[in-house]
This record gives C-alpha cells, sequence and structure tokens, in this order.
C-alpha cells in the first residue's frame, strides 16, 4: 500500500524541517551564525539530536517500518512536553526566548500531524491485512 498524499507532504516537511534544524542548530553551535535572542545550550542539544532522530523516522515512516510509528509518537510526546516546559519558563523568568516557544510549537504541531498520519495509515494496513 501506498503513502497517502497527506502522508507524504507531512513526512515530506518534517523531513526539510529537520535538515534545516539540524544545519541552523549547528551553525549556532559552532558560533557561525547567532540569532538574535537568548541561546539555552540544552534546548540547542535537544534540537540538534532530535531534528536528527526526526530525519531518521521521516525516512523510515517513507518506507513504512514498523518502529517508524512509534519513534514518530515519541518524538511528538517529547516536543509536546519539551514545549510545554519552555513555554511555562518563558512566561516565569525569560529564561527561553519567544522564537524558542514559537519554534517549539511548529515542531510539535508537525510531529503530531505526522503521527496522526502514522497511525492512521498503520490502522489501515493492519484492517487489511485482516479483510
Amino acid at each position: 500500500m501506498k503513502n497517502s498524499l497527506g502522508m507524504k507532504i507531512v513526512l515530506a516537511v518534517g523531513f526539510l524541517f529537520s535538515i534545516i534544524s539540524i544545519i541552523e542548530g549547528t551553525s549556532v553551535l559552532l558560533g557561525m551564525s547567532t540569532p538574535g535572542y537568548i541561546i539555552v545550550p540544552a534546548l540547542l542539544y535537544y534540537n540538534i539530536l532530535f531534528a536528527i532522530v526526526g530525519l531518521g523516522a521521516s525516512i523510515g515512516l517513507w518506507l513504512r517500518t514498523q518502529w517508524s510509528v512509534r519513534s514518530a509518537v515519541t518524538i511528538a510526546l517529547f516536543h509536546s512536553i519539551v514545549l510545554i516546559l519552555v513555554t511555562v519558563f518563558h512566561f516565569v523568568d525569560g529564561t527561553f526566548a519567544i522564537d524558542s516557544v514559537r519554534a517549539m510549537t511548529i515542531r510539535s504541531i508537525l510531529w503530531i500531524a505526522i503521527s496522526f498520519f502514522a497511525i492512521k495509515a498503520r490502522l489501515t494496513i493492519v484492517k487489511s491485512e485482516n479483510v
């Protein structure tokens, strides 16, 4: 069974967003780029690490591997937890810039959408196998 158009779109966006996150995060980490807001090293490392994981998950989902659906859901869960923490700390003491809140919001929504399509595709496969 082929990937649906919606699945292809969110996977392409997830793949590209992961590549952009790796490039941008690495350039900040190496001092080649300096954004105009507060950088929290832990969040920077997290973003680079999960961009690499997201790249692998995107490829796995495209190839429809068994482990990839769990990976997508795990990424969505971690991003959502980090989004909550970043948002709370932004409003409590300004530790994180609003740009970090926005970026985590985009990551969370993206990976929730990817998870939704991945679960839907997986359920369709299981359903067709049981018929």
